[in-house]
């Protein structure tokens, strides 16, 4: 992704992956971590000097590190900056407590990262965070809550060639499929990526021809990276990009969640196994069902968008949708998104 002010997620991903790395050895190189990592042993230098002064809004930091100098900046005490410098996390990371709602948050946000990131040592810590989230839940009995860890939607050449081209500021050139009647047309097209949009269907942002345009990251075959873009088109990119983000705030403004203090009521016919769904929600009440084998939940939710997103997380499990009023919202929400991915290239 272009540098910016604010971190890339690649660049937060490469410092989580490279904590997780740490966390697992007593210490290790700057040479060895650059090795693995397949950065310069400088850059690994920075990132970890990016994760020992962050900032939180407690102030605290959960780990310590134990680094060299910045590089440029010994004053001559301690190691010299270098790959044979040696650095270590001294302290392990603060215990967390995660409700459940909170823990499928945190891996729908996993998932996403996992569903575009091009495999290699920052992917593998990524996923050896899930897992360890995804055990530890397990050990509490909510194991029938989770689900399988996704796969990319791309293949492994297709998502290192996006990425490659985003964080270098080149053209990328692909083939590019869409359904027609019972075959698949395809046309090939060379743009100046901008980023990748996770989602249902994770989305390529990027300029081709002065148009800033979406591609389906799952329709994209072929790719290899193309020449450095010119630092005009980078910008005319990163101008569009930032116009496509501000048009997508105004209309969530315009036409965003309905939200009232005491919330909507929900009222959920759901199977057995999604018992957890009682015990995730705070105010949730289970209510007598008429079928005996069916589990009956009510419960507030703050608008009808959080609970899509929550109704997905459910899956199969749910039978039922009330009061009828409710469930005509929904019905009539997933028609309208249904509609706009219609609209997609």
């Amino acid at each position: 992704m272009p540098r910016e002010n604010r971190a890339s997620i690649s660049e937060v991903v490469l410092v989580n992956a490279m904590l997780v790395y740490l966390s697992g050895r007593e210490s290790t190189t700057l040479g060895e971590l650059a090795e693995h990592f397949r950065i310069p042993w400088k850059e690994a230098l920075a990132a970890l000097w990016t994760a020992n002064l962050a900032e939180t809004a407690s102030h605290e930091i959960p780990y310590d590190l134990e680094l060299p100098d910045p590089d440029g900046q010994w004053d001559g005490e301690g190691e010299e900056p270098g790959p044979g410098a040696r650095v270590s996390l001294r302290a392990g990371a603060a215990r967390i407590s995660l409700g459940l709602d909170e823990l499928l948050i945190v891996l729908a946000l996993i998932d996403s990262i996992l569903e575009i990131s091009p495999s290699g040592p920052q992917a593998a810590a990524v996923r050896e965070t899930r897992a360890k989230l995804a055990a530890s839940a397990s050990e509490r009995g909510f194991g029938t809550a989770l689900w399988d860890p996704p796969q990319t939607v791309a293949d492994a050449a297709t998502t290192s060639a996006v990425d490659q081209a985003i964080q270098q500021e080149s053209y990328l050139e692909f083939e590019y499929y869409r359904p027609a009647g019972g075959a698949a047309e395809s046309e090939r097209v060379n743009v100046v990526p901008v980023d990748v949009k996770s989602g249902v269907n994770p989305l390529l942002r990027a300029l081709k021809d002065g148009e800033f345009r979406y591609y389906r990251l799952d329709r994209i075959g072929g790719a290899r990276v193309g020449e450095p873009a010119s630092a005009a088109k980078s910008r005319a990119a990163q101008k569009a990009r930032d116009r496509a983000d501000r048009k997508e705030k105004r209309a969530l403004e315009d036409h965003g969640s309905t939200w009232s203090p005491e919330g909507i009521l929900v009222q959920l016919t759901l199977d057995p196994r999604a018992r957890w769904v009682a015990q995730a929600l705070p105010d949730a009440r289970i209510i007598p069902a008429e079928n005996s084998g069916d589990l009956r939940i009510e419960f507030h939710a703050r608008s009808v968008e959080w609970l899509m997103t929550f109704l997905v997380q459910i899956g199969q499990d749910v039978k039922h949708i009330g009061p009828p009023a409710l469930a005509a919202r929904v019905a009539h929400a997933c028609q309208a998104m249904n509609s706009l991915g219609k609209g997609i290239a």
